[in-house]
């Protein structure tokens, strides 16, 4: 059926159909020739944009992992208190064990102490208080 058509267009045209398929040929070569230099350049142009989606994927991908500075800081914040009560809870469960079990209750092997809103001489009279809790 191409063959057919050719033949046709070519007749019509008054040449033969291997000269129109030549003159076909060379007009496409032609064209491509003529947008190889825009072809090229519009490749230039995707891999520069090919970076700047790269490098602004990054970019959000380390924001996304880490969050702001205050954000931050209050998990920080809320992480070690979690932990100091983690281990008052074990020890104070340690010893209840121990107890428990009938074991003679040594003195704790770590001491817990938590100091909140002490002002003024207050450290001090915590730090006191304690030690006098050892010596007993």
């Amino acid at each position: 059926m191409v063959r057919q058509g050719l033949a046709e267009l070519a007749h019509s045209s008054g040449i033969t159909p291997q000269k129109l398929l030549a003159k076909a040929l060379k007009k496409r070569r032609d064209f491509q020739e003529q947008n190889t230099d825009a072809i090229q350049k519009l490749e230039v142009t995707v891999r520069v944009l090919r970076r700047r989606v790269k490098t602004k994927e990054d970019i959000l991908t380390r924001e996304r992992i880490l969050p702001e500075a205050n954000t931050l800081q209050k998990i920080t914040r809320y992480e070690a208190h979690l932990s100091r009560q983690l281990l008052q809870t074990l020890h104070e469960l340690q010893r209840l064990q121990a107890l428990r079990s009938g074991q003679p209750l040594p003195l704790p092997a770590a001491l817990d102490v938590v100091v909140e809103g002490a002002s003024g001489g207050g450290m001090s009279e915590v730090f006191k208080a304690t030690q006098g809790g050892l010596d007993k």
